[in-house]
């Protein structure tokens, strides 16, 4: 029986310190235990918010058995015009009549919620402390609300990384079509340049070919011009000439290479003294073949003969009868010039 009360009594102690040991919560069913501030236009505030893992849930309520309103994305401002604290979470009334618990809100911007804050705590007097099974039941319905908290803050960072993820490729297929689009241009202008690079040499060309003509012709112009200059300065040359027949005489040939002369095949031999050094004699000999030559030499026939002209002639041209007769000839030549220009 003594051992019946120990086991009872240490029973009680332990329940005692349990329900001690938990903080103190106001009943979110019943008015007296929860407390709302409503602040004054002067006020009103707001804060960012700054949980980073998803998007951060406003609830249509503080109390048990609320609702999702909406989310809010990580730094999203927000304005608040009330304050809430059920059990040890302060909640915050948002513009839209939304709540948010304050653990999402940012610490330095909290500053400024200082008046919501402390009002919500002055006011916020417990007028009934749960037992450990409502304790129970609030802290499962916080953990339920906390893992639909965590859901949907995962769906939210899922449906923003893909969000991000389409971004990101619409992004690339954007600069990969920017990029095509340069390449193509830069192509485009490219080829603009070397096609107006070679209508450019093709044009420098012609333009030489143009310039190198011109020239030709101007200076085929000055030439001809120069010739017709030089024609009408030219002095204007008129030879007459003249024979005197000096009757028969006879005709011998002679090879002067034979001789070992160098006097060539145009002179022929005669009496100084009948024809001098230089006269021009046409010669017609008996057998039709006419002669022209100018007396360059002389021989001791002439002073026997006067009469007898030694003709120049290779061998195989000589005459075979060796002594022919010819009707002589004195040219005379008689030259005048006229310096009169020509009119062109």
């Amino acid at each position: 029986m003594k051992k019946l009360l120990s086991t009872v009594l240490f029973s009680a102690v332990a329940l005692s310190a349990v329900a001690l040991s938990k903080p103190g919560h106001v009943n979110a069913a019943t008015k007296d235990t929860d407390t709302t501030v409503s602040a004054p236009a002067s006020d009103k505030t707001e804060a960012d918010v700054t949980y980073n893992g998803g998007a951060t849930t406003v609830w249509t309520s503080p109390t048990v058995g609320q609702q999702v309103k909406r989310y809010v994305a990580t730094g999203e401002h927000l304005n608040f015009i009330n304050s809430k604290k059920v059990f040890a979470e302060i909640w915050y009334e948002t513009s839209d009549h939304g709540w948010v618990p304050e653990r999402y809100l940012s610490i330095n911007t909290l500053q400024q919620l200082s008046s919501l804050t402390k009002k919500a705590d002055a006011t916020a007097v417990p007028t009934q402390t749960t037992s450990t099974a409502e304790q129970v039941a609030q802290t499962s319905t916080d953990n339920n609300q906390a893992a639909s908290d965590a859901a949907a803050q995962s769906a939210a960072a899922s449906n923003a990384a893909a969000s991000s993820a389409a971004a990101s490729s619409a992004a690339a297929s954007s600069v990969a079509a920017s990029n095509a689009a340069a390449s193509s241009a830069a192509q485009a202008a490219a080829q603009q340049q070397a096609q107006q690079q070679a209508q450019q040499q093709a044009a420098a060309q012609q333009q030489a070919q143009q310039q190198a003509a011109a020239q030709q012709q101007a200076q085929q112009q000055a030439a001809a011009s120069q010739a017709a200059v030089q024609q009408q300065q030219a002095p204007a040359t008129q030879t007459t000439q003249t024979s005197t027949n000096k009757g028969t005489f006879k005709i011998s040939f002679y090879d002067p290479s034979v001789l070992g002369s160098n006097m060539g095949y145009e002179g022929v031999a005669a009496n100084l003294s009948v024809f001098p050094k230089g006269t021009k004699l046409r010669i017609t000999m008996s057998n039709g073949q006419v002669l022209e030559r100018t007396v360059n030499d002389t021989g001791s026939f002439a002073y026997s003969n006067p009469r007898q002209l030694d003709v120049a002639m290779q061998g195989k041209d000589i005459p075979s009868a060796g002594v022919l007769s010819a009707t002589v000839e004195v040219i005379n030549e008689a030259s005048a010039n006229f310096n009169q220009l020509k009119s062109v």
